[in-house]
């Protein structure tokens, strides 16, 4: 594990003791089953990784979520994500995020909790796409890096990244904030960012604004560099 000091946002504290702690509970036995079966047999079919390909698993992903018997909690959801590494393996671990996404989204909108939800990666060694698809009202902490499209089809919400992500950030996004404390590669897509606020705070000033951008924010979106306005 990485984390070797306290990480505090306005939406929570993450000890690395807390780290501990949770990377040795338990976690529902039904969580890696269903990933298996999204990673192996669904995410084949369609191998594309465009927007309709990764709507089509994460509702694949919210219908295994759906028929679980037991309620299950944030932190369960955390110590999932500390338990990923055997899945690297797979052709398909970068959709991981997809299934994350599903378990969050369907824990809020049963739960309607304000309580932050923390996905760590950290000490993985391959990057995990599509983390916090669709996301509405949640408050999303990850501690570590992302990969390609962080908050796709964002609806609401906060998502703060303490690491850096990959291209297509706030694809498609409507609403809602998110911060990235290092860096970002594109921000938007090949369509759409028509709503929301995005943050980066790292070095690199010369952010890369993706797509047909330009054409798509509208009056809504906003786009800055630590306090600088950089877009429209």
């Amino acid at each position: 594990m990485n984390l070797t000091k306290t990480i505090e946002t306005e939406y929570a504290s993450i000890t690395p003791e807390k780290v501990a702690e949770l990377k040795a509970r338990p976690f529902p036995k039904e969580f890696p089953r269903a990933l298996h079966t999204l990673l192996n047999e669904v995410c084949p079919q369609d191998d594309t990784f465009e927007g309709d390909s990764i709507i089509h698993d994460y509702t694949v992903s919210l219908a295994m979520i759906k028929v679980l018997s037991f309620d299950y909690t944030p932190e369960d959801i955390t110590a999932f994500s500390l338990a990923l590494s055997p899945f690297e393996e797979h052709e398909f671990f970068s959709r991981s995020g997809i299934f994350l996404s599903a378990l969050i989204n369907l824990h809020q909108e049963k739960t309607k909790t304000t309580k932050p939800y923390v996905l760590v990666t950290d000490y993985l060694e391959k990057k995990i796409d599509n983390l916090c698809i669709k996301n509405s009202e949640s408050n999303i902490q990850i501690i570590g890096d992302c990969g390609y499209h962080c908050g796709f089809k964002m609806e609401s919400g906060t998502i703060i990244v303490e690491g850096s992500t990959g291209y297509g950030v706030g694809h498609k996004m409507y609403s809602g904030n998110i911060e990235i404390k290092k860096n970002t590669k594109k921000i938007g897509g090949q369509d759409y960012f028509s709503g929301g606020k995005i943050t980066v705070y790292g070095d690199k000033p010369e952010i890369d604004i993706f797509g047909w951008i330009e054409m798509s924010v509208g009056k809504t979106g906003e786009i800055y560099h630590r306090e600088k306005k950089i877009f429209p």
